[in-house]
């Protein structure tokens, strides 16, 4: 074997070992604390960065670290580390709800979720965070604290930088103004609009599905002759179906009683969208679309689910959540469906109805397999095509536009051409 390729084989093998210990190799010095409050209870998310955990337990591999992450001696060294306490130093009762390791920004971390519990009557809104995580043994290693929610506050879903801690600085006095929660009501009723505004591939499905829900099916082919009434029926019926399912999902999810991994679920969305596009440009399931809506509505509510983690995670706070987000989610799909569909109904009316619906349909299903490669491979896969998409559905006002000059000329043909027969 020639020395050349000797060399070239031995750098490869290298560079090969050096990603295998992958942990270790990213050069992050902090930890993250993302603060929750409740009425009652302060629950944070802490980010801890595995490589700076490895010299504190003397991991030497990432399989060492999920090892002792699942162990009780890492939730004991958790509550050893970490005291919370109210302002005149009586203690919250602190449990580690769970900790695991996850893989974010080519790096390993462990995320740990503790919640406190405060003696009676005491506020968690005013609280001393106390913690030598790492810090007690990396003196260069810092936390990094943001309030992430705050539901009686109207703080939800942004992140609020709050203190720094390291070994010289280890305390962090949280000291909160009273709130109410009709404050974080309306936060989350704004949450839930946007949610939906900014959730393309939602809006997608159902307007897809709404399309042929204005034409009947006729020979397996589409015809614009559906009275108006029964398509403002159905329309409703569709409406109301996706919106029942999505809830059922969403307070299931919120409850607890169910999750599903997200991959899967964003697939299974992307899945939803080329099986409503290719019925739009063929009925799969006509005078169906209503239990179309319903099942695959549960699929999209566990989508608006993601947004709610760590929002209004106790008792009454966590209904009030639910219910404000998902008024919000309503108010604006039917918003957006209000404004989109009589132009969408007209246009496909029209004598280029079919060419219409088969560019929506086309365009519809590209997305989806688009998104739906995207998401299965987690990202590997189609990556800068699913961002050319994301950026081409935020100009989507302009089909709106369209839209509405196909209607517009429909109605104007329609005018004429009723002039033209009165005359003769």
């Amino acid at each position: 074997m020639r020395p050349r390729i000797i060399v070239l084989t031995g750098l490869l093998l290298a560079a090969l070992l050096c990603r295998v210990p992958a942990a270790f190799a990213h050069d992050v010095k902090g930890s993250l604390g993302y603060v929750d409050i409740g009425s009652d209870t302060l629950q944070i998310e802490w980010q801890l960065p595995v490589d700076e955990l490895a010299p504190v337990f003397g991991w030497h591999s990432l399989v060492d670290a999920q090892r002792a992450v699942a162990s009780p001696d890492f939730t004991n060294y958790i509550a050893a580390h970490l005291r919370i306490t109210t302002p005149q130093g009586t203690p919250f009762a602190v449990t580690i709800e769970r900790a695991t390791t996850q893989e974010h920004d080519d790096a390993w971390w462990v995320r740990v979720v503790t919640t406190a519990h405060g003696p009676a009557a005491a506020s968690p809104r005013q609280a001393t965070i106390t913690t030598d995580i790492i810090t007690h043994q990396v003196v260069s290693h810092h936390i990094s604290l943001f309030l992430r929610h705050d539901f009686d506050a109207g703080h939800v879903g942004e992140l609020t930088f709050l203190d720094t801690l390291h070994y010289q600085r280890t305390s962090l006095q949280l000291d909160r103004a009273a709130g109410s929660w009709w404050r974080g009501f309306a936060a989350m009723v704004r949450v839930g609009a946007r949610h939906i505004a900014d959730g393309r591939d939602h809006l997608l499905f159902l307007l897809t599905l709404l399309g042929p829900v204005t034409l009947v099916a006729r020979r397996r082919r589409w015809e614009p002759t559906k009275p108006l009434r029964a398509t403002v029926k159905d329309i409703v019926g569709v409406v109301t179906a996706f919106t029942l399912g999505h809830s059922l999902s969403l307070f299931a999810c919120a409850l607890g009683i169910v999750a599903l991994p997200s991959r899967l679920v964003e697939a299974l969305i992307a899945a939803s969208i080329i099986v409503a596009a290719v019925h739009t440009l063929t009925p799969l399931f006509p005078r169906r679309e209503s239990a179309i809506a319903l099942a695959f509505g549960f699929i999209h509510g566990f989508g608006f689910a993601s947004a709610l983690e760590g929002i209004g995670f106790e008792g009454h706070t966590l209904i009030l959540t639910v219910v404000a987000f998902n008024i919000g989610v309503e108010l604006m799909q039917l918003g957006i469906v209000a404004v989109l569909l009589p132009a969408l109904a007209l246009g496909l009316r029209s004598p280029i109805g079919s060419v219409l619906r088969s560019t929506l349909g086309v365009v519809a299903a590209s997305a989806g397999c688009v998104w739906l490669v995207n998401r299965a491979s987690g990202g590997a896969v189609a990556g800068q095509a699913a961002r050319w998409l994301d950026a081409a559905i935020a100009h989507g006002w302009l089909f709106g536009l369209v839209l509405y000059a196909v209607a517009a000329m429909a109605l104007l043909q329609r005018r004429v051409t009723s002039v033209l027969e009165s005359g003769q």
